[in-house]
């Protein structure tokens, strides 16, 4: 006779270290965590309650990221005169200020012009 296959249910996967931690509020300090771990029956060291908030912390920093971050490097554009160029020279003002901001100087500088222009 075949024998019987168990009714029960599949328990669900328990929580990863690296999971509870992050579940929680970083706020809270590593000593509470470390215990609210044991409650659960993990054992957890503050160094790793840390490492696993800095990597989380180093993960946010790289999808978000930042317009310098973005900016790439480009080789130098020379004039025939070993100068840099007039437009090489704006590219750069505007990828260290930033495009909107850049814009915005430029639109408040050809206004100046326009009104030295009409008086």
């Amino acid at each position: 006779m075949a024998a019987k296959k168990s009714t029960t249910t599949k328990k669900a996967p328990a929580m990863s270290k690296a999971a509870f931690v992050r579940s929680l509020a970083a706020t809270i300090p590593a000593k509470e965590v470390v215990a609210k771990a044991k409650e659960r029956g993990m054992s957890l060291t503050e160094s790793y309650v840390y490492n696993v908030r800095g990597a989380a912390k180093a993960a946010k920093r790289k999808r978000t990221g930042s317009l310098r971050s973005a900016v790439v490097a480009r080789p130098v554009a020379l004039n025939a005169q070993g100068a840099l160029s007039t437009e090489h020279l704006l590219r750069a003002v505007g990828a260290e200020l930033g495009l909107t901001r850049a814009i915005e100087l430029l639109q408040a500088e050809r206004a100046r012009v326009h009104a030295v222009l009409r008086s």
